[in-house]
C-alpha cells in the first residue's frame, strides 16, 4: 500500500491538529480567554481586593473613572497598589472560582456588572455588603454613574466604611 495517494478525511483534521491549526481571519473578535496567565489587570493586589469593572472602550478604565476610583480608594486609606482592577468586558467567559484562585481576594467589588448571565454566589442587590466564606462582596453601579450622583456616592461610602474603615 502506497502512502502517495493517502487522504485524511476532512472531518478528522480538527481532531488531529486541534493544537496547531490557526485560523487567521482579521474579522473575528479578539477576546481574551479566561486562562490564568491572561489576566490583564491594573494594580498590585497587595491587599487582595479585587475590583471588577465592565468597560467596553478601555483596557481597564477611562482616566476620569480611574481618578475617581483612586480618590475613593484614598478615602479608605488604600491605593491602586493595594487592589487588582480587572475589566470583565475583555474576557470571553467568567469563572468566579478561577478568579478567586488567582487573585485570592478578601474583598470583591463589582462595578456595573450584569449578573443575569453569571454563575455567582452573591445576591443581586446593589450597595449591600455580603460576606460569604470570609470574602466581602459588594455590587454597585458604574463608576461614572456614582461619580455623577451624590446619593450613589453616599451608598458606596457607607458600604466601603463597613469593609475598610
Amino acid at each position: 500500500m502506497s502512502l502517495d495517494n493517502f487522504q485524511i478525511p476532512i472531518n478528522l483534521l480538527p481532531e488531529l491538529y486541534s493544537n496547531s491549526l490557526v485560523l487567521l481571519d482579521d474579522k473575528q473578535p479578539k477576546s481574551i480567554s479566561l486562562i490564568r496567565d491572561n489576566f490583564d489587570f491594573l494594580g498590585g493586589n497587595k491587599k487582595n481586593i479585587l475590583i471588577l469593572v465592565n468597560v467596553a472602550d478601555f483596557v481597564h478604565l477611562s482616566d476620569d473613572n480611574l481618578q475617581f476610583l483612586t480618590n475613593v480608594l484614598a478615602a479608605c486609606k488604600l491605593s491602586i497598589a493595594d487592589v487588582a482592577i480587572l475589566n470583565l468586558h475583555r474576557l470571553s467567559q467568567y469563572d468566579e472560582i478561577l478568579l478567586k484562585d488567582f487573585f485570592k481576594p478578601n474583598t470583591i467589588i463589582y462595578f456595573d456588572i450584569d449578573f443575569s448571565n453569571l454563575d455567582t454566589v452573591i445576591p443581586n442587590q446593589l450597595y449591600e455588603v455580603t460576606t460569604i466564606t470570609n470574602i466581602n462582596y459588594l455590587r454597585t453601579q458604574s463608576l461614572q454613574l456614582i461619580a455623577e450622583n451624590i446619593e450613589a456616592k453616599k451608598q458606596l461610602w457607607n458600604c466601603l466604611k463597613m469593609i475598610f474603615v
